[in-house]
């Protein structure tokens, strides 16, 4: 093996009884460029990984681990290896590897121990899926902070977790309100989450939080305990959200939370998502309000609106464009409103801002 001095692609996940790979021998494989492998903690392919470090050529690395405790000591080990190639790391019983970017982890059906998640770095994007012990956030990840090239962030089926972001008010860190791992994130997907019930948790005072400020895309799904996804402290950073997907949710009663002076407030209250291009709201029984009773969101740039299965939705609060005589007009780039094929009688008892509304959004509408 030692002489494959050509050899440009060694794939050794399906190895599972391999245990040593001879000191010397990935040296010699000095054209490599991918490398898979199993990584265990009595492997000789973890102690001398060193020599993986010194492949000039290596542009991809794939590793499968056991378990969490794997995972940090090869982290631990490696923190400092800089090199500029992509890597794909697979802790416990997922499926094959996502490639959806350079630098992922996936974590699935494992149990965090007291050393929590060591995350190496340059990581893109982190998949937790069936995460034991994780607690009620994302606390327990070590080294969080470091992670702030994160691009996506995946959590699925973790029954404790009860918010993403914990954060601190009444610390006297004038970064206590920022969470920077998530200052460039831009897809965040919560899946089967059944105690979830707030995106952002702020202990103390109730200062608006700076997280999430370059989110793009929102998906909720089936998480049975929210009741209002998106806090008015959090609005402000929202402002290149530009798809929102929630279906599913039994509880959820509001999209963006109201004011506690709404109901006796005449005023109207805006709500402005200049880059909202989707909204699609799906299954969503308690659904009362998008945006309270008496607001209106102002999304010139949407294109798409999905809804079906929301009975108790009184009003889609899309603001419409005026034109010069004062007249409403479409949205200049709304190309469809998707609904159920049994919200007929839904979409007629709809109550509109201005009468001509309905009929300037009606050759829009497509029943799915």
């Amino acid at each position: 093996m030692g002489m494959l001095i050509s050899l440009e692609y060694l794939d050794l996940l399906f190895c599972p009884n391999l245990k040593e790979i001879p000191t010397g021998i990935l040296l010699n494989l000095s054209s490599l460029q991918y490398l898979a492998v199993c990584c265990l903690r009595e492997t000789t392919i973890v102690r001398n990984f060193e020599e993986v470090t010194r492949l000039k050529k290596l542009e991809t690395l794939e590793c499968n681990f056991d378990d969490i405790q794997d995972l940090n000591y090869f982290v631990n080990k490696f923190k400092d290896f800089q090199r500029a190639i992509a890597y794909s790391l697979l802790v416990g019983n997922g499926e094959d590897m996502l490639r959806r970017s350079k630098h992922e982890l996936v974590i699935t059906d494992c149990e965090i121990g007291e050393e929590g998640i060591v995350l190496p770095n340059k990581l893109e994007d982190l998949w937790i899926i069936r995460l034991k012990n994780m607690g009620s956030s994302l606390s327990k990840i070590a080294l969080l902070e470091k992670a702030n090239e994160l691009r996506a962030c995946n959590i699925s089926c973790c029954e404790e977790m009860k918010c993403v972001v914990e954060l601190d008010s009444s610390s006297s860190s004038s970064s206590s309100l920022r969470c920077p791992v998530f200052d460039k994130l831009e897809e965040l997907w919560l899946l089967q989450l059944p105690r979830l019930c707030e995106l952002v948790r702020v202990e103390g005072e109730a200062t608006p939080p700076h997280v999430f400020s370059n989110l793009k895309k929102l998906y909720v799904v089936e998480c049975s305990g929210i009741r209002k996804l998106l806090p008015l402290e959090l609005l402000q950073t929202l402002q290149n959200l530009e798809a929102i997907f929630v279906h599913d949710c039994r509880q959820i009663e509001e999209i963006i939370a109201s004011l506690d002076s709404d109901a006796s407030s005449s005023d109207k209250f805006t709500f402005t998502f200049p880059k909202l291009r989707e909204l699609c709201l799906w299954d969503l029984p308690q659904l009362k309000s998008i945006c309270s009773a008496k607001g209106v969101m102002v999304c010139n740039s949407i294109e798409t609106i999905q809804i079906g299965e929301c009975p108790e939705l009184k009003k889609i609060p899309v603001q419409l464009p005026q034109l010069g005589n004062g007249q409403p007009s479409p949205p200049p780039h709304l190309r469809k409103i998707e609904i159920g094929e049994e919200s007929k009688e839904w979409w007629e008892s709809l109550e509109w801002d201005h009468p001509n509304t309905k009929n300037l959004l009606q050759p829009f509408l497509k029943y799915i």
